[in-house]
């Protein structure tokens, strides 16, 4: 019997919420209250699966499931959907996943943030040095990983049409193929990685399907620009892996 341990998940407004120009306008309108209400449901309905919308982890919710669970009118959850995809507050994906653009931006769970820190503290004991430990949380941890990649890929075409953005591509595989896995060889000077390690994407965190934890972000870094260096070939191989776990 396997024992889940308890997660704490909140939500963290900010005390300009209701000052932005896109929740002005929706309030505005009519039954824009009932909106706005609707929306923060789905935001708190979207807060264990990291901004998507499953029933049980697995289906979408559609229209009506939503109606149903939040206690909503049908009419006025078919309206909302609308208004939201139109203020890119939600987005809707192929496979007719509704995702709440906000909420990771929003969330906070105790025991992640326990767990991040503990692996952060095991890896500066088996690197064996002193550096001071980081106080930045994963979020701000993660955007400065993407700025860091940013400013540092030397392979960006000099045609400014042709460059391809990282947080773009970075996007796209997530919310494509969240549970892309792949393997690396050890590379060449530089960009040395473990090798043959099995990985997999977990909430744009690099996950280590050997070690059963998130890499540090050092090597996280090194991960996304090996990734995005061959782009074409990732995505080539995530749609095979996604058609065959979808033939299983």
């Amino acid at each position: 019997m396997t024992v889940m341990m308890k997660k704490y998940f909140w939500l963290k407004l900010k005390n300009d919420f209701f000052d932005r120009e896109e929740i002005k306008l929706i309030e505005a309108m009519p039954n824009g209250k009932d909106y706005i209400i609707f929306y923060m449901k789905l935001l708190l309905k979207s807060i264990e699966n990291n901004g998507e919308l499953f029933f049980r982890n697995t289906i979408p919710y559609s229209a009506e499931m939503l109606a149903n669970v939040t206690n909503t009118n049908i009419d006025t959850v078919k309206v909302s959907v609308d208004i939201f995809l139109k203020f890119e507050l939600m987005e809707k994906w192929d496979d007719g996943t509704l995702f709440m653009v906000e909420t990771q931006n929003m969330i906070g769970s105790e025991s992640k943030w326990a767990s991040y820190k503990r692996i952060e503290r095991q890896k500066k004991t088996e690197i064996g040095h002193c550096q001071k430990m980081s106080k930045k949380n994963p979020i701000e941890l993660d955007i400065e990983l993407e700025k860091n990649i940013e400013s540092s890929l030397s392979f960006f075409p000099a045609n400014e049409i042709e460059r391809i953005d990282f947080k773009s591509f970075k996007k796209k595989l997530l919310n494509s193929f969240p549970s892309y896995e792949f393997k690396l060889k050890q590379l060449d000077g530089e960009n040395f990685l473990c090798t043959h390690q099995g990985f997999c994407l977990k909430n744009g965190y690099i996950y280590n399907l050997q070690t059963k934890r998130l890499c540090d972000s050092t090597e996280s870094f090194k991960i996304w620009e090996y990734l995005y260096s061959v782009r074409s070939a990732v995505f080539e191989q995530a749609f095979i892996q996604n058609n065959q776990k979808s033939v299983l």
